[in-house]
């Protein structure tokens, strides 16, 4: 019996190795004339104005008036309030309507030893990016093969085996389960 569970626990493991690469980020196209947080990370530009593109992470949950935005698993901290510069305080940028999982665009200036972190960045302006869900199943097919799995599917997480990888949303007119937007979401499987 041990030996059994073994083996599934090894399978399972390889299973999850091999499902990989395919994401969300996958799924949008960057906004012209914006970098995402790897790009500048990658190569910095201080104090001049950027358009920085990526996924809110950790909106109202960090002590500071600011939250991470993540691209290709890197991520960078987001000022939006009490902002201090030579000439004094910065007005306040607006995060009515945002919630973590939003994909924006921060338009602002990139910091370096600015007294809380060696590379902040400090907003003025935050725009939220409308994401086109995916809309039947053929499609998130098509999106899981040009990223190398063998199908994809558009269901209810709690429908889906943990070996799926959850690319995006999924809308589904006139379907019961996915028609409305925060239902369903396009999986791809090896």
């Amino acid at each position: 019996m041990k030996q059994k569970n073994i083996i599934i626990l090894i399978l399972i493991f390889l299973s999850i190795v091999m499902v990989s690469g395919c994401t969300e980020e996958d799924m949008i196209e960057k906004p012209k004339g914006t970098v995402t947080v790897s790009e500048l990370l990658e190569s910095p530009v201080y104090n001049t104005e950027v358009r920085l593109y990526g996924k809110i992470a950790y909106l109202g949950g960090l002590i500071c008036p600011c939250f991470h935005l993540l691209t290709n698993d890197r991520q960078m901290e987001i000022w939006y309030d009490q902002i201090k510069n030579e000439g004094g305080p910065k007005t306040p940028v607006s995060i009515d309507g945002l919630e973590d999982g939003n994909w924006v665009i921060v338009t602002g200036e990139l910091k370096k030893n600015s007294g809380i972190t060696d590379n902040i960045f400090w907003a003025a302006k935050i725009e939220k990016v409308k994401i086109s869900p995916v809309t039947s199943d053929d499609t998130c097919t098509e999106i899981c093969k040009s990223k190398g799995y063998k199908k994809g599917i558009c269901r209810l997480p709690q429908e889906i085996e943990h070996l799926y990888e959850n690319i995006g949303p999924c809308i589904i007119a006139d379907s019961l389960t996915c028609g409305t937007e925060k239902q369903c979401s396009c999986f791809c499987s090896i």
